[in-house]
């Protein structure tokens, strides 16, 4: 985890108050994390397949970054 990451991190936990917003948190963060680290197409991946993985990886910090609101509400 890159430096800027864990203190936006770190400012954003201070302000989760509950169980549920620190989970939410925590998994936006594995989430924002795994998205990064798939940005890259792997080694003899398609166009086609490189398309779904990387949407699921969309779809997946989108949805954790709606949960991450609703909790931060």
């Amino acid at each position: 985890m890159s430096k800027a990451s864990k203190e936006v991190y770190k400012k954003v936990l201070g302000k989760a108050k509950g169980s549920d917003a620190k989970k939410a948190l925590k998994d936006y963060q594995v989430a924002f994390m795994t998205f990064l680290d798939g940005i890259d197409a792997k080694a003899g991946e398609t166009k086609y397949d490189y398309s779904l993985r990387f949407s699921a990886l969309e779809d997946n910090l989108s949805m954790a970054k709606r949960r991450l609101d609703l909790e931060l509400e």
